[in-house]
């Protein structure tokens, strides 16, 4: 357990990854790996319907960012685009109010709602235009 929290601590951004020790001489733990194992590749292919995404986002992210007023970002709805890693899509009213470690926080929330054990989750940002009405 000391040297799992020192390696953690030394690789913080890589955090999400499990650490299984094994023995394969003992046998020590060989099922445990590969119970993991199996887990984190469920994950790598695991895709969040659009319909559930929002209303996470909505219930989760909108109130627990927006309410800090720390920008005047607007996040108006995401979906997956791929999976095998997953990559999400969220639309915005504009990039410059995106702050950096934004992409970082919807990754870790991303990570705690849809369990995405080991996998590494790509944010990807894009604004929405807004649409010329005729008259």
């Amino acid at each position: 357990e000391e040297f799992k929290k020192e390696l953690y601590h030394q690789l913080p951004s890589y955090k999400f990854i499990p650490i299984e020790f094994i023995s394969a001489r003992e046998n020590y733990k060989i099922p445990k790996m590969m119970e993991t194992a199996f887990k984190v590749f469920h994950d790598f292919n695991f895709r969040v319907s659009t319909g559930q995404l929002n209303e996470w986002m909505n219930n989760e992210i909108r109130e627990s960012y927006s309410n800090k007023q720390v920008s005047d970002l607007r996040v108006y709805y995401a979906t997956q685009i791929y999976s095998a890693p997953p990559g999400f899509l969220f639309f915005i009213n504009k990039m410059d109010y995106v702050r950096k470690d934004y992409a970082r926080f919807l990754e870790n929330r991303l990570r705690l709602a849809f369990e995405f054990t080991g996998v590494p989750i790509k944010v990807i940002f894009r604004e929405k235009k807004k649409e010329k009405r005729k008259q």
